[in-house]
């Protein structure tokens, strides 16, 4: 899709603040965090919403994100990983996985939501990635 910033982000390699990426998904920070970790697991095909994904990749997306949730855990030492699908904003599907210790972070986001610069985006993509397992990052899954 020609003025989606998704599919233009998912056309370039390697990903720029990419935590994984494979054929199908990029996972990025999200550049209006709401806390340490939180990150957008991105499909690289366009869909507007996540329940329009085809069976498969639907299943796919969700099995990536319970692989990552631990990492997240990991890298944050927070309680909890939230999942949210956000359908009001890009006209691109993308699931958020959200580490927090405190659900208000879900139920009040603009008292925690925060613009990280390029550096902290790039600080807290590699951050991430240590967390990534190995198997994970190289064999795309």
């Amino acid at each position: 899709m020609p003025d989606c910033p998704f599919c233009e982000m998912a056309a370039r390699r390697p990903l720029p603040h990419a935590v994984y990426e494979d054929a199908s998904f990029m996972v990025i920070p999200d550049r209006q965090s709401l806390g340490p970790g939180h990150c957008m697991i991105i499909p690289r095909r366009h869909v507007t919403k996540v329940y329009e994904l085809g069976k498969s990749r639907y299943t796919a997306l969700f099995r990536l994100a319970q692989e990552l949730a631990p990492c997240l855990e990991r890298a944050t030492g927070a309680k909890a990983v939230s999942y949210t699908v956000f359908s009001s904003g890009l006209p691109h599907a993308d699931l958020h996985l959200v580490p927090h210790d405190d659900i208000r972070v879900l139920l009040r986001p603009l008292e925690y939501v925060r613009e990280l610069s390029e550096s902290e985006l790039e600080a807290n993509a590699a951050h991430l990635r240590a967390f990534v397992p190995t198997r994970l990052l190289s064999s795309g899954r």
